[in-house]
């Protein structure tokens, strides 16, 4: 007995169509931050500029204070992680605030 094939219109999406099941992203590791995820307990919440709110895991935040070299990572800092979606490294060693 042999398995019917679905027709093209019925097949899986393709993994471009697949939309996400991210529900709180970190702005710049794109890893899952919301409550029940290995992130949540140590995120960074972050109010960008317009009032909205952006996440950022431990690891990138680790990061961030890593390309300040030794200087304290300041909200306005944090601010252009979440309003830029700045690479973390790019344009942090040198005082943005």
């Amino acid at each position: 007995m042999s398995v019917p094939k679905l027709p093209h219109h019925r097949r899986a999406a393709a993994p471009d169509e697949v939309p996400s099941t991210t529900v709180e992203p970190c702005t710049q590791c794109l890893e899952e931050t919301a409550a029940g995820s290995v992130f949540f307990s140590d995120r960074l919440v972050v109010t960008r500029t317009d009032g909205g709110r952006s996440f950022l895991c431990s690891d990138c935040y680790t990061r961030a204070r890593a390309a300040k070299k030794g200087e304290p990572i300041t909200d306005a800092d944090l601010r252009v992680i979440a309003d830029n979606g700045l690479m973390i490294g790019v344009g942090l060693g040198t005082g943005l605030a």
